[in-house]
């Protein structure tokens, strides 16, 4: 799995494994030689666009293990466990540069049904139409958190004079939204 999710430390990987499991996340694995040469993470669950399905979270095979056999066992078990949960079909998201992977759904007769985007709500503020100004706080780590947004500065400086007397150790200033 380290090798899909190289961002993780091992400690962060059990933790979020167990946090998940609460949610239905389970692993399954291909063990051959004493070795893991391939990983599954997945779950059953529901959704109105597919009904009854299996989700599979994480995908794959010891890079120098590939081309053995060792993702179709995973995979064909993958399918045979969702047939016997009942499941109308299997999804997964793939990331954009995996192109071995890509060929490697698209054998097992996958579809590309879909694009599945992202946003990163770390890197972006929504401000409510005609909402000009925006008062923000930093915390004791840094992070920045948009407080509260208002249409004229005049208000905006109001509670933002509130806020400074109150005499937090936050910091707190106004920016205009553009």
């Amino acid at each position: 799995m380290a090798q899909l999710r190289p961002h993780l430390t091992k400690d962060d990987f059990i933790r979020r494994v167990k946090l998940q499991r609460q949610e239905g996340y389970r692993l399954a694995y291909v063990e051959d030689e004493g070795a893991v040469r391939s990983v599954a993470g997945f779950r059953v669950m529901n959704m109105l666009v597919y009904g009854h399905f299996l989700l599979v979270d994480d995908l794959v095979t010891d890079e120098n293990a590939r081309s053995k056999g060792y993702g179709d066992l995973i995979f064909d078990w993958l399918v045979n466990y969702a047939k016997a949960e009942d499941c109308e079909r299997v999804e997964l998201d793939s990331a954009v540069q995996r192109y071995g992977a890509h060929r490697f759904y698209l054998r097992k007769r996958m579809e590309i049904t879909s694009h599945h985007f992202s946003l990163k709500l770390s890197e972006v503020s929504v401000t409510p139409p005609g909402m000009k100004w925006t008062l923000w706080r930093q915390d004791d780590n840094g992070h920045r958190f948009p407080v509260e947004s208002f249409p004229t500065r005049h208000e905006a400086e109001a509670v933002l004079r509130e806020f400074e007397a109150r005499h937090h150790k936050q910091t707190y200033w106004l920016e205009e939204n553009k």
